[in-house]
């Protein structure tokens, strides 16, 4: 079967572009005939359009699609047929982007397409665990339970990360802040003042002339301070998107002091919910883990779950692999291993997720009041340092001019 790219016209006149899968050409323009479309242009898809690659460009807000799913899921509860609801929420979507998306997904569904089939051509929007949580729906009749479910998932996920967000945005604004403050000072009020100085004849201390010179380098070579910062951040960015990068930045972010024990929570949490959601609607253990596996994001954390999943092909329990990665937190390995005895696993699952919820949230609480007056007293200190640099001299020149 073949992705073709079509331009069709409604009986209004209205322009309609997208894509659809079909045997052929002819097969193509009979499923659009039956929408009661007229086909003006018809092209293989070859990936993009350059007009769409700008558009493309632009990605799907998540809280966007997290307030689809929501109101889709209350529409099908209320009795209105699939096909309906993402029609009318089509018409009401702001987001063009989204809006081009569900209509596409609603005219694939009218072609014999199934709702996870037409999910699933959109991957950057609709991810693997998002379209198999649908198929399981679609395969137990329960579509309408499990959208509901996913909507609550997707808005706890959201809030977590949020809540980790907002926790570090008043610590990066202040050292933030800060630091411009104290660029400001070096480079402009303190050689205003070691030029007074000097016309006066005054010897100054080590640490305003420190500064001064700081200040000088600063104004002299920030171009190359500017090229070098902007050179290592570029050359950052592309080692972590390699393998071998990527893994080793999320070996350090787990072995940070008091950070790691925050990500290693975060990502637990993540498992273990997203692992009780997938056995509860009724998809395999085993494929279960494989889409876990890709929703936890810490490459040292998957790559214990793919072990896991190796281990659980050949017969053992999943606790069993877990405890001797030593990735996990010895609670939850023993939680784990007390669902699969008494045959809970999943309400299990979803305790230990609302165990390291709640702890992260604490953490992050405790976190926050620990940094600000650590902050404040190393910037208090930068301070006073840059007092004692202006006023030792002014103190100085009192002692001249009393003479």
């Amino acid at each position: 079967m073949e992705i073709y790219r079509y331009k069709a016209r409604d009986k209004s006149g209205k322009l309609i572009q997208g894509t659809m899968e079909a045997i052929s050409q002819k097969e193509l323009i009979d499923k659009l005939r039956k929408l009661g479309l007229v086909v003006t242009g018809i092209s293989i898809d070859t990936g993009f359009t350059l007009g769409e690659l700008f558009t493309n460009l632009k990605r799907v807000n998540q809280h966007k699609v997290i307030l689809f799913n929501i109101q889709l899921a209350k529409l099908v509860n209320s009795g209105m047929t699939l096909l309906s609801s993402l029609k009318m929420l089509s018409a009401q979507l702001g987001d063009k982007n989204l809006r081009r998306i569900i209509e596409e997904v609603s005219r694939d569904i009218e072609t014999g397409s199934s709702f996870s089939g037409a999910l699933s051509r959109h991957p950057k929007v609709f991810n693997n665990f998002f379209c198999s949580m649908v198929r399981a729906g679609e395969e137990t009749g329960k579509l309408d339970i499990v959208l509901n479910r996913l909507s609550d998932f997707q808005e706890h996920q959201l809030e977590l990360t949020q809540s980790v967000r907002t926790s570090l945005i008043y610590p990066t604004i202040l050292v933030l802040l800060s630091t411009a403050i104290i660029i400001f000072i070096v480079t402009s009020i303190i050689p205003s003042f070691v030029e007074m100085f000097r016309s006066a004849s005054l010897r100054l201390p080590t640490i305003t002339i420190m500064l001064y010179e700081f200040g000088k380098f600063l104004m002299r070579f920030w171009y190359i301070i500017l090229f070098i910062a902007v050179f290592f951040t570029i050359i950052i960015k592309v080692y972590i998107k390699t393998e071998k990068g990527s893994y080793n930045l999320d070996s350090l972010l787990l072995s940070f002091p008091y950070f790691g024990g925050l990500f290693r929570r975060l990502y637990v949490s993540r498992f273990a919910r997203t692992l009780s959601m997938l056995i509860s609607s009724g998809i395999p253990i085993l494929q279960s883990l494989i889409i876990v596996e890709e929703v936890v994001t810490n490459k040292i954390i998957a790559k214990t779950i793919r072990d896991a999943r190796e281990s659980v092909a050949k017969g053992s329990r999943i606790h069993e692999p877990l405890k001797i990665s030593r990735e996990f937190p010895q609670e939850a390995v023993q939680m784990i291993s007390i669902g699969e005895e008494s045959g809970e696993l999943e309400a299990m699952l979803e305790k230990i997720a609302d165990l390291y919820d709640t702890l992260i949230s604490y953490n992050l609480k405790r976190l926050v009041s620990l940094l600000e007056p650590f902050f404040l007293l190393v910037m208090g200190g930068i301070v006073i340092v840059i007092m004692a640099s202006v006023l030792l001299p002014l103190f100085d020149m009192v002692k001249v001019l009393r003479r």
